[in-house]
């Protein structure tokens, strides 16, 4: 259980800049680079992660995240 916290702790700053990350692709909606639903989803999932707090957390996320995105890819036609 340790060293699953410590990679934790490790990721936790990448897992934070998520949200930095989000917010310059979208640009308050100027010549944004993802939707705002798309913004908002990424900020509600890193706020889960720090709420539960550990790994466990954060790979469920990508599952959901790597789900959603392969969905929007296949009713985008691939683009």
């Amino acid at each position: 259980m340790e060293d699953e916290e410590e990679s934790f702790e490790d990721i936790l700053p990448f897992i934070l800049m998520l949200k930095s990350k989000a917010d310059y692709k979208y640009r308050n909606g100027k010549n944004q680079k993802i939707p705002q639903v798309f913004r908002d989803f990424i900020f509600a999932g890193v706020d889960e992660i720090i709420k539960i707090n550990t790994k466990q957390g954060f790979d469920d996320f990508c599952y959901m995240f790597e789900a959603v995105v392969g969905f929007i890819y296949g009713i985008n036609g691939g683009k």
